[in-house]
């Protein structure tokens, strides 16, 4: 998955001496290998490792990123200050996140936690809010401010608060342009 994020996050245009270089030199890039690591530490039982590792994610890069994230391979992250994704959240692959996209639960009443699912291919622009047990669709943009309460149809563009569905072509906003 670490492969995949780098020839993403690099456009294909990277070798071996390049990966260090994106990852002293690029906080996103950062963020996205000390997941992948904390990921794999989690998965094998090492949880309080782990946990030091997204502490430090937070502490660096300004990402709140929590062990047990299903994210797939393929995430750029361009500015990771203020994003938050939380510990249930499930990404499909090649997705690009900006700054202060907030990905969590939303508080209910009967004390049940419902966490977003995200498809392949979304672009969640700057100050995006998915909260809830909610369902972007592969190929989809969630514009920047948007806060997403409701399910969001495949190759679709939602903008507004709370985000409706706007009538716009995303190959043009296309998370592979960037």
């Amino acid at each position: 998955m670490l492969k995949r994020d780098f020839e993403r996050y690099t456009s294909g245009r990277g070798g071996r001496y390049r990966f260090v270089y994106y990852y002293f030199s690029e906080p996103g890039f950062r963020a996205i290998v000390l997941f992948r690591i904390a990921d794999y530490l989690y998965c094998r039982g090492l949880t309080t490792i782990a946990s030091l590792i997204t502490a430090r994610i937070l502490a660096r890069t300004g990402a709140d990123i929590r062990i047990g994230a299903r994210i797939g391979p393929g995430l750029v992250m361009r500015h990771p200050v203020g994003i938050v994704i939380g510990h249930r959240v499930t990404m499909g692959s090649d997705c690009t996140i900006l700054q202060n996209v907030t990905l969590g639960e939303r508080l209910r009443n009967d004390g049940d936690h419902r966490y977003p699912t995200i498809g392949d291919r979304v672009t969640l622009c700057a100050g995006a809010v998915v909260v809830g047990d909610v369902t972007i669709g592969a190929d989809s943009v969630v514009a920047a401010n948007a806060v997403v309460l409701d399910d969001v149809p495949p190759n679709s563009m939602v903008a507004g608060i709370p985000a409706k569905c706007k009538r716009a072509t995303p190959k043009m906003f296309s998370a592979t342009s960037r």
